[in-house]
């Protein structure tokens, strides 16, 4: 028995909301991951197993290889575990399965279960004022949310947005449906990429922050592009205007892994034009000035103005 197997499909089905396994045979609490085994508790747990399953394995995976006791039938770390998804994840083709595995992936980075790295020098001696970034973008993009931008035209309003799964901020631009909500129909976000992990183009970010402009759908949009003309002659325009930015379309792109939530993006490289500043203003007047243009080319190309009518027009008719 391998119980990378077993693990690979408890991932699945803890990540599929109406699945029966995760129902029944799973149950994954990684809120008492660091806490010691209680007394016998393998051993009550090898009792059940006899009693209700054919044959079984005892797999006792932990945050550190100090809390492995009792005899289970295998031993492993959470970070073991972290590696091995990696490996699959890049090797996998089915879609549902390679987005359950990057959320799990999300989900252990975030619990401190991943890969430890050392501290480096070169953190030690900018860790301040990295801590300072963080209020220092923010502070930029809430300043621009106020000021006035093309797609406004269009009825796509800005909010600011810092999106932990995706790792980026900035502005989120999108259409309002009935005047209910805010809809992906298309999401389009102009900001700072912060890992380029999520979005599929981590070979593209080479360790340093990039601008973004990323379309986003919902699953509404994901199914009407799959067959729109519109979307297909709005991408062979996309590419001949972006100019010196780097144009990726996910679901082609070999070095990209397709991301069907953000399938397009466009990237800039961001200390360049940031490094001759010295002001607030100046930095909110670059953010206005560089995404503007690349709005206003947006908003005069009439196979943008087209999907947008036929990602809300479909929108509209599901809602009635």
């Amino acid at each position: 028995m391998n119980p990378y197997d077993d693990i690979f499909e408890t991932v699945l089905a803890l990540n599929e909301p109406n699945s029966n396994v995760a129902d029944s045979d799973y149950n994954l609490n990684l809120k008492e991951v660091n806490s010691p085994l209680h007394l016998n508790q393998l051993q009550n747990y090898r009792e059940y197993a006899l009693k209700t399953y054919d044959n079984h394995k005892i797999i006792l995976i932990t945050a550190t290889s100090f809390q492995h006791a009792q005899k289970p039938d295998a031993a492993l770390c959470w970070e073991e575990i972290y590696k091995c998804l990696i490996v699959l994840a890049d090797k996998i083709n089915d879609e549902h399965a390679s987005w359950a595995i990057e959320d799990f992936l999300s989900l252990l980075k975030s619990e401190g279960l991943g890969p430890k790295t050392p501290m480096n020098r070169f953190s030690i001696a900018n860790y301040l004022e990295a801590v300072k970034f963080n209020e220092q973008v923010d502070s930029i993009f809430k300043e621009a949310q106020k000021l006035v931008w093309p797609l406004q035209s269009i009825g796509m309003e800005p909010v600011f947005k810092r999106q932990g799964t995706e790792s980026r901020v900035g502005l989120e631009f999108c259409p309002t449906i009935k005047d209910k909500d805010r809809q992906w129909l298309p999401g389009i976000f102009c900001g700072v990429l912060l890992d380029g992990a999520d979005h599929g183009v981590k070979n593209f970010t080479n360790n340093e922050l990039k601008l973004c402009l990323v379309f986003d759908f919902n699953r509404t949009g994901q199914e009407t592009i799959k067959h729109s003309e519109n979307y297909k002659k709005f991408k062979e325009g996309l590419k001949s205007f972006v100019n010196d930015w780097e144009y990726i379309d996910t679901a082609v792109e070999p070095n990209a892994k397709h991301n069907k939530w953000h399938p397009i993006i466009i990237l800039k490289p961001m200390l360049p034009l940031f490094e001759s500043t010295n002001t607030h203003q100046e930095q909110v007047n670059i953010v206005l000035g560089v995404f503007s243009e690349l709005q206003k080319n947006l908003i005069e190309r009439p196979e943008f103005i087209k999907l947008v009518e036929e990602l809300t027009v479909t929108k509209s008719s599901v809602t009635k």
